[in-house]
């Protein structure tokens, strides 16, 4: 892998993989296509390059069928597939100290992307922005992302009414907005100015 380009974590790969699976689509059949030689059981190699990634990405969606499979797969995701990074979430005070670790230790994950915390009166933003090197994200990405952060805060509070403010996205919807409410309990705003989850601050102040 050229050093030039940013790096994705093999644990991350898994779990689009993971994703893919569970919609019927074996991960075997994604690195033919792609002529990618991964050892899923021995983790290896550690990474892939964010292009690489990005391939799988487009794979998995494709043969997936599936025009919620980003969010499918955001709801899927545990601390696992975070590797050290999960821990130190899981092991954080509260839900905001949670949010600070995984944003720090984020590029253990993935040098793709970066996730960025605001304050506005008595909510709090979390904002996510890509950092493609050659290859654009999809909405899937966008979607997998924010449906991840909202499962994960649930997960980590053993909370499942734990309900978002807001969703904004910079894309347009997909065909049925009910999905998107089942998800969420809210309907997102879209063709925004950028990708973000807002909580009541109350909420990340909640011990773990």
């Amino acid at each position: 892998m050229n050093a030039d380009h940013k790096r994705v974590s093999i644990h991350w790969v898994k779990a689009i993989l993971a994703a893919a699976q569970s919609l019927g689509v074996e991960p075997s059949a994604i690195l033919q296509d792609l002529k990618l030689h991964l050892d899923l059981d021995a983790n290896e190699p550690a990474y892939l390059s964010l292009d690489q990634t990005q391939d799988i990405w487009a794979k998995a969606e494709e043969k997936s069928g599936h025009d919620f499979f980003g969010l499918m797969m955001g709801q899927r995701v545990r601390p696992a597939y975070f590797h050290a990074v999960g821990y130190l979430a899981m092991t954080s005070e509260n839900l905001m100290q949670a949010y600070e670790n995984f944003m720090s230790y984020m590029p253990l994950i993935s040098e793709g992307a970066q996730l960025s915390m605001s304050f506005e009166g008595p909510n709090v933003w979390i904002h996510f922005s890509p950092k493609p090197d050659n290859k654009p994200f999809s909405r899937h990405q966008h979607e997998s992302i924010i449906a991840l952060l909202l499962a994960f805060s649930r997960w980590l509070l053993g909370d499942e009414s734990v309900t978002p403010l807001q969703v904004t996205f910079p894309h347009a919807p997909a065909p049925d907005l009910g999905f998107y409410q089942n998800v969420f309990s809210v309907i997102p705003k879209f063709k925004q100015t950028e990708t973000a989850i807002q909580f009541p601050k109350e909420i990340l102040k909640r011990t773990l």
